[in-house]
């Protein structure tokens, strides 16, 4: 260098990187190894029998490292320990910041390109195979801190609640005589239901603008009781008592209203705009030809009714308008307006400064589910699925940082 110059610098800096991983390892394979460190309940109980000098291979951040340390086995009870592995809360060999970047990669991409990226990011390699297993072992226990953690006492003006579902493949010998979409009547995906919850500080003659970083997402293959006691415990662990207002947004689907009509009673319900416009458009469809001016022209003046408070105007017009022979199809789409009229105050919601689009949920179904568990290729165990629902629903609503300082590391590793 002194003679030619400064170059490139690869070298320079994947060689240290390899120093500082190593001095890492080092520096924690000594600590362990130290005769004076004191192991708690590193002595033998009634019953058990001394296995001194048993050899582990430790997953570090740093890389794998190997430690001997006592275990004890109790013959009556079938069982061993390992007070060290206790100590440092292993996890299936993993340290417990390991585990948290593996899960946390594991979220973001498939396994193997998980593993390739850690490698690539850190100079440590860690077989994909150890990402699956990992996260098939942890997934139960992160799904329960998820609903035990700490709740909000953050009061806010107003809370939102939204849900709905997207299809996600699924291998066929789980699909196997479920009902679906297919021309044959099977099922090629399966549903999945994520729900999301953010707040708002409403700014009077404001656009409603969602606050920053508070969206909190919860997903589930499992059915709508399951997913609506699942939203009903975030929304809660949200304090959602302590909100002024409550307001829930859905798209028109039975189950999202009724799981806003039996778990948030006191929730004003929103019926997405953009559904309503879309069943205003197919009305309109049915009275005149599409791309008629009589069709742009109805459906603008209904847009500008929904958006009055004006549904019930909308119902009665299209009634006059519908000629005997259509009578009969008109009221099969007028039977959306009416049942959902309730929810079709828009003029009133927006004079409150309301979101009245769903388009939080919608773009989480892509962002949250469907960049993960949607790729090329991919086909899931629904076990498999609800595991990395686990994580990533965990990741995309910020609090896998806070999951692991709540003491979660032990209860991983009881698990493990």
């Amino acid at each position: 260098m002194e003679c030619e110059g400064v170059g490139r610098l690869d070298w320079l800096e994947n060689g240290l990187q390899q120093v500082f991983l190593s001095a890492g390892r080092q520096i924690f394979q000594g600590l362990l190894e130290d005769a004076s460190l004191h192991v708690p309940e590193d002595e033998k109980r009634s019953g058990e029998k001394l296995l001194s000098g048993q050899n582990r291979t430790i997953q570090t951040i740093f890389g794998q490292i190997e430690a001997s340390r006592n275990g004890y086995y109790n013959a009556e009870k079938k069982s061993s320990r390992y007070p060290l592995d206790d100590a440092i809360e292993l996890i299936d060999g993993f340290t417990p910041a390991s585990a948290k970047l593996v899960c946390r990669a594991s979220a973001r991409e498939p396994f193997k390109t998980a593993s390739e990226d850690i490698e690539a990011y850190t100079g440590i390699h860690i077989e994909s195979r150890r990402f699956q297993r990992l996260v098939q072992r942890l997934g139960p226990v992160v799904k329960d801190a998820l609903t035990t953690e700490p709740a909000s006492r953050e009061k806010v003006p107003v809370m939102y609640i939204s849900g709905d579902g997207t299809g996600v493949p699924l291998r066929p010998e789980e699909l196997k005589g479920r009902k679906g979409k297919q021309a044959d009547g099977s099922a090629k995906t399966h549903e999945v239901k994520l729900g999301c919850v953010f707040t708002q500080h409403p700014k009077l003659g404001e656009d409603p603008f969602r606050d920053l970083d508070s969206t909190t997402y919860i997903a589930t293959t499992h059915r709508c009781n399951d997913f609506g006691d699942m939203l009903l415990s975030e929304g809660r662990r949200r304090n959602m008592g302590g909100a002024k207002e409550t307001v829930f947004i859905s798209d028109g689907a039975k189950w999202l209203k009724e799981i806003a009509r039996t778990r948030f009673p006191a929730a004003t319900w929103i019926l997405d705009f953009y559904h309503a416009s879309e069943h205003l458009h197919e009305l309109v469809h049915v009275i005149y030809k599409q791309g008629s001016k009589e069709a742009k022209r109805t459906a603008r003046k209904w847009i500008k009714w929904l958006l009055k408070d004006k549904v019930d105007q909308v119902i009665a017009q299209a009634h006059d308008l519908a000629p005997p022979k259509l009578r009969d199809s008109i009221d099969k789409k007028l039977e959306y307006f009416e049942n959902n009229r309730d929810g079709m105050l828009y003029g009133t919601f927006r004079s409150k400064g309301y979101f009245i689009g769903s388009g939080v949920v919608e773009a989480g179904c892509k962002s949250v589910i469907g960049k993960r568990l949607k790729q090329s290729g991919m086909f899931w165990s629904e076990e498999g699925a609800e595991n990395i629902l686990t994580f990533r629903t965990a990741l995309e609503s910020n609090r896998m940082d806070s999951l692991w300082k709540q003491n979660l590391a032990g209860k991983l590793r009881k698990a493990a």
